[in-house]
């Protein structure tokens, strides 16, 4: 398959998709890792793949499958090398009936964690597509995203 062929269906690992944010041609990428997770890139100042892909992402973040299945996010390229380099970092959970109760899961396993220790990480969570592209737009606007500030940790 060449780049230039969008395709669409199973995601695999090391996948790059696509991510239109507007009809202007506005895009992101996203590198496909292990447990549902993507590596976001800026793809605001080029289209070339592999000068996006040396750019830290922007953000990580776990998403339906449904965004690459239906072909909203179309895979455009294989970059299976660059996952090993791609460091997922840790993200909290907080009990939803004991609020003072937290975990942190790492790469599918669960450990016991403080309030403290959750403060800097993102919420567990499986993001929309739609939600993602928001995070994104309003990351490029330099805007507070709704759907992450939702996330944080709820107050005891």
């Amino acid at each position: 398959m060449t780049e230039s062929k969008k395709r669409r269906g199973r995601r695999r690992v090391g996948d790059v998709v696509s991510i239109a944010l507007d009809d202007a041609g506005t895009m992101a990428y996203a590198v496909v890792l292990e447990q549902a997770k993507f590596a976001v890139f800026d793809g605001r100042s080029t289209s070339d793949i592999d000068t996006v892909l040396q750019q830290a992402p922007m953000f990580y973040v776990s998403v339906m499958d449904s965004a690459v299945t239906t072909g909203r996010w179309p895979m455009v390229a294989s970059r299976l090398e660059r996952v090993a380099q791609l460091n997922a970092p840790p993200t909290f959970m907080q009990d939803p009936i004991h609020r003072e109760k937290f975990q942190i899961y790492d790469k599918g396993v669960m450990r016991p964690s403080t309030r403290e220790e959750c403060a800097a990480l993102e919420r567990t969570a499986v993001w929309d597509a739609e939600h993602v592209e928001d995070r994104i737009r309003d990351d490029y606007a330099g805007r507070e995203n709704k759907w992450l500030c939702s996330m944080q940790i709820d107050a005891i």
